[in-house]
């Protein structure tokens, strides 16, 4: 229950998840004023010509994900899509090893494609690959879903699962930070 000393209440006493054993707001988080209080926080990084926002907290459904990067603000993301190894590196260096996260994979039927519609793997088999991919062994199999994610307890490789499960998520857009040289120019 909320009292008037507290900034939130998520019915525990852990810290590192957005309300603290005080029942305060942690830095970089926000938290509901519902009973028990809900709690998510986003962190921006940069690489490669792109921004990335990771979001965490209570977790999210895939369409919610990507409607929220669709809300970012100063200027609309997609869910992320992971286009070699490198920006896969930048992705794992941003988020914990120990949360599922929504990438902007998504089967459509036939083939699998980020946000941006972009084909990177055709049809079901992994091995029949238009771009760069990340799935764990024997992964996609469609056997749950038509979304993919990084899984945690797999190194953070890729797999599928139900587009309505709850998790955090990574977004992408284009980086139009202005470049300087130092001089202040």
């Amino acid at each position: 229950v909320h009292a008037s000393t507290e900034g939130c209440d998520d019915g525990n006493l852990l810290n590192n998840d957005g309300c603290s054993s005080t029942c305060q707001v942690e830095t970089g988080w926000t938290c509901t004023s519902a009973e028990p209080s809900v709690c998510t926080g986003c962190s921006t990084t940069r690489y490669g010509g792109s921004e990335y926002r990771y979001c965490w907290g209570g977790g999210t459904n895939f369409a919610n994900a990507n409607t929220a990067c669709g809300a970012w603000p100063g200027g609309a993301g997609t869910l992320v899509g992971v286009n070699d190894a490198l920006e896969q590196q930048h992705i794992l260096d941003s988020v914990p090893p120990s949360r599922d996260v929504w990438v902007g994979g998504q089967h459509n039927g036939t083939n699998w494609v980020w946000r941006d519609g972009t084909v990177f793997n055709t049809g079901t088999d992994p091995g029949l690959t238009a771009l760069y991919t990340r799935w764990d062994r024997g992964e996609p199999n469609n056997g749950s879903g038509q979304c993919a994610y990084l899984r945690a307890t797999h190194a953070m490789r890729w797999d599928d699962t139900g587009c309505g499960a709850n998790m955090a998520y990574m977004c992408e857009r284009p980086d139009t930070t202005p470049i300087s040289c130092g001089n202040g120019v």
